[in-house]
């Protein structure tokens, strides 16, 4: 059975559409491929709604790969999946009461209000300079220079879109990327040995403590058992 437009159509973000790859999608861009998402796993799961986190994992991937076509450094994945999972909450509280306040004024300006806000950019940048042109970020944060403008467009007017990508740019990126991973990475695992570490030593020294109370009880039994010749006589 097919699904009609007006059927699968948001009140707030309109139809649902394919993300656009020639620009740094916006709030509104990535929810409405979101719900595009949704109904594609919906028909194959035989009419079921799928999980929110197999829709979203889709959606981050999405959105990580276009900016990774712009040769901008992004925040982690697990970054960007909060940033979607806080957005999706926000926009699915102020649905529900839909149905018995769609007539209702303040209601209807708040949607308004959300709708203008999702035209801003879905903002996964790793730099965040107040001012690009002036970014001080570490090297694996840092913007590149020749992509400056075009983000700070992305931002504000929304005029520019994104050319061929430059492999050069993207592979340096990428490398960049995976050392920032990386690094994360071994944080954790520096952090779960230091926990490890403490927990030895805790045992080391409860270790310790037992023995040398064990040590101490084997002396007083010893000096115990070492009776004096005379009262050994007296007792036989």
């Amino acid at each position: 059975m097919a699904v009609t437009r007006k059927k699968v159509s948001c009140v707030i973000f309109d139809a649902p559409s394919e993300m656009p790859d020639n620009q740094l999608p916006t709030y509104a861009d990535v929810m409405k491929f979101y719900n595009l998402t949704k109904q594609r796993l919906k028909y194959e799961l035989n009419n079921k709604d799928p999980p929110h986190h197999n829709v979203a994992e889709i959606v981050i991937t999405k959105v990580e790969q276009i900016w990774d076509k712009a040769s901008i450094p992004h925040v982690s994945h697990r970054c960007v999946q909060e940033m979607l999972n806080k957005y999706h909450k926000a926009f699915m509280n102020l649905l529900k009461p839909y149905k018995s306040r769609k007539d209702s004024g303040p209601y209807q300006e708040k949607i308004s209000q959300f709708k203008d806000e999702s035209k801003k950019l879905f903002d996964i940048c790793s730099c965040k300079c107040s001012y690009i042109s002036q970014c001080q970020c570490e090297k694996s944060r840092k913007i590149p220079a020749i992509e400056r403008d075009f983000l700070e467009d992305q931002l504000g007017p929304r005029g520019m879109i994104i050319a061929k990508v430059d492999e050069a740019e993207f592979i340096k990126l990428q490398k960049r990327y995976i050392r920032k991973e990386l690094t994360q990475r071994q944080k954790c695992r520096k952090t779960d040995i230091d926990g490890i570490s403490e927990k030895q030593s805790d045992v080391c020294e409860e270790i310790s403590s037992t023995k040398e109370k064990t040590d101490a009880s084997d002396d007083e039994s010893d000096n115990n058992c070492r009776l004096d010749p005379n009262k050994a006589v007296e007792s036989c």
